[in-house]
This record gives structure tokens, sequence and C-alpha cells, in this order.
């Protein structure tokens, strides 16, 4: 009971579609639905930060990773607000965050923060 009582749980708070640039970039609320296919297909891996943003659009944030050589600004993290963490009570957001090294996606992944 306890086990069938977590999936629907997690049914309801992760719920997954398939990735769709246009509604990603037209629906921002809905973008949580798609982030978990993003990462799955790792359709992001080895595109250059052009491809990222023509594909998903403006990002939401920019942090520079500390080894990085400034004028070149090869390695570096582009992050997109997901919405509201999956918790009862929570006041984290969550993310998709994209990390480049040598100019190119290395990881996709999603966190809340």
């Amino acid at each position: 009971l306890l086990l069938l009582m977590f999936t629907f749980w997690g049914l309801y708070w992760f719920p997954k579609s398939r990735f769709n640039a246009k509604q990603w970039k037209k629906e921002e609320n809905e973008r949580k639905y798609q982030a978990s296919n993003l990462v799955s297909s790792k359709v992001l891996i080895g595109k250059t930060y052009q491809e990222v943003i023509q594909l998903l659009g403006e990002k939401d944030l920019y942090r520079e990773q500390e080894n990085n050589v400034p004028a070149k600004r090869v390695n570096f993290t582009i992050e997109y607000i997901l919405g509201n963490c999956p918790d009862f009570i929570s006041i984290d957001f969550q993310r998709l965050a994209i990390e480049f090294k040598n100019g190119k996606v290395e990881k996709v992944d999603i966190y809340c923060n």
C-alpha cells in the first residue's frame, strides 16, 4: 500500500512530457513537465551555447566556474527556473542546470535550491 501511495505521489509531483521547443519558450510554467525529458534524452549534450539558446530561449541564470578563462568563457553553467520544488511546503525553486565545459554542454541536471 505504501509503495502504491509513493507511486501515485511521484506521478502527481513529477509528471513528464516530451520536450517541445515551442511550448518550452511559450509556456514557462509548464517547463517542469518537459525538463526530465531534456535530461534523459541527452539532446543537449555536445551542443554549443548558441545552439542551446536557440532551442530553449534566453536563460534565467548564468554562473561562471572558478577555473574559467575570463576572455574565452568556455566553462560555465546556465539555468532555467522550472517552478517551486515538488515538496509539500517549499520555498525553493527547481532548476534545470546546463553545464558547459570547453564551450559545449557536458552535463544537464535538475535540482532544487
